[in-house]
C-alpha cells in the first residue's frame, strides 16, 4: 500500500474500531477503501510511473484490491475474533501482507511496462 497509504488504513482502522466502536473487520474493510483511493494516483504516477490506459489500469486496479480487501478482511477477523488477538496485532499483519502481495501483481499486470506488453 505504501508508506502513505499504509499509515493512513493504520489510523482509520484504529480509530473507527476505538473511537466508534465499530467491528475490527468492518473498520478494516473502511480503512482499505479509503486508503485505496488515496493509493491509486501515487503508485501510478510515482511508484510504477505509468503512462498506460488510466481506465483499464483502473480497472485492473480495482480488481486486485477487491482481492486484497477480502483479504485483508479476513485476517482481521482471523486475528481479532478467532485467534482473540488485539485489533494492533491485525493491522500490523495486514500492513505486512498486503503489500507484498499487491506490488507483485501491480508490477507483473496492472501496470506492466508497455515493452512487456507486446
Amino acid at each position: 500500500m505504501g508508506a502513505a497509504s499504509s499509515g493512513a488504513y493504520a489510523v482509520i482502522m484504529m480509530v473507527a474500531t476505538s473511537v466508534f466502536g465499530l467491528a475490527p473487520w468492518v473498520s478494516s474493510a473502511v480503512a482499505y477503501v479509503l486508503a485505496m483511493i488515496i493509493n491509486f494516483p501515487l503508485q501510478r504516477s510515482f511508484t510504477f510511473m505509468s503512462k498506460g490506459d488510466v481506465r483499464r489500469e483502473g480497472l485492473k486496479y480495482l480488481s486486485v484490491h477487491l482481492l486484497n480487501l477480502l483479504v485483508s478482511v479476513a485476517v482481521v477477523h482471523l486475528i481479532t475474533q478467532i485467534l482473540q488477538w488485539p485489533v494492533f496485532v491485525s493491522v500490523a499483519a495486514v500492513i505486512i501482507i498486503i503489500p507484498l502481495i499487491q506490488f507483485l501483481v501491480l508490477e507483473i499486470w496492472v501496470f506492466k511496462p508497455l515493452m512487456r506488453e507486446r
